[in-house]
């Protein structure tokens, strides 16, 4: 194909594992694509199911965080966003905190259908699981990222950043298309 896609110096770093070159190849040769970027479609994975905070609690991401979470991306993005939450139904926690701020639960959904709607998010937010983070590297939109083991790539915001939602606002005033509408 003549892309070097792979690095040839010694040192593997996510920047030189996942250069520009190898995620264009990358997402060129996926089926599901996004079209532009919109802003209003947030795809959130919280990994229950196998985890607890007892049963891998390093893991486990409560509820509350992820409240925290989508009242920043409503105040950020606006009101009009639409927020699907990808999980499992067995979970330590009841969801209905997160239905009351008005996401739209999708629990044990397909791999297949989970996949196809991180890919194509707007905003695509990923729990401590390389679940989401292989979709994620499909993604070319915002990706906001959690810290663990799997290092983000550059572009990507980490939640771990003090003025996340800062950069989430500056970097989605920046992908919204002319002419579109900001929140």
């Amino acid at each position: 194909m003549g892309l070097n896609l792979l690095p040839t110096t010694s040192s593997l770093s996510v920047e030189s594992i996942f250069s520009p070159d190898f995620l264009a190849h990358l997402r060129n040769a996926c089926p599901v694509r996004k079209v532009s970027y919109a802003g209003r479609n947030v795809v959130i994975h919280m990994r229950r199911g196998d985890i607890t905070p007892d049963l891998h609690p390093d893991r486990f991401i409560p509820n509350h965080v992820y409240e925290a979470i989508i009242r920043s991306l409503i105040s950020t993005l606006g009101s009009s966003i639409k927020i699907t939450v990808h999980s499992q139904s067995k979970s330590a926690e009841p969801f209905s905190s997160l239905e009351a701020l008005g996401v739209h639960l999708k629990l044990d959904a397909s791999m297949h259908d989970a996949w196809t709607d991180m890919i194509t998010a707007d905003v695509l937010v990923l729990s401590k699981s390389s679940f989401s983070y292989v979709p994620a590297l499909y993604n070319p939109n915002i990706v906001i990222y959690q810290p663990f083991w799997h290092a983000p790539l550059p572009p990507w915001i980490s939640l771990a950043h003090p003025q996340w939602d800062d950069l989430l606002h500056s970097l989605h005033h920046t992908l919204l298309p002319i002419g579109g509408r900001s929140s």
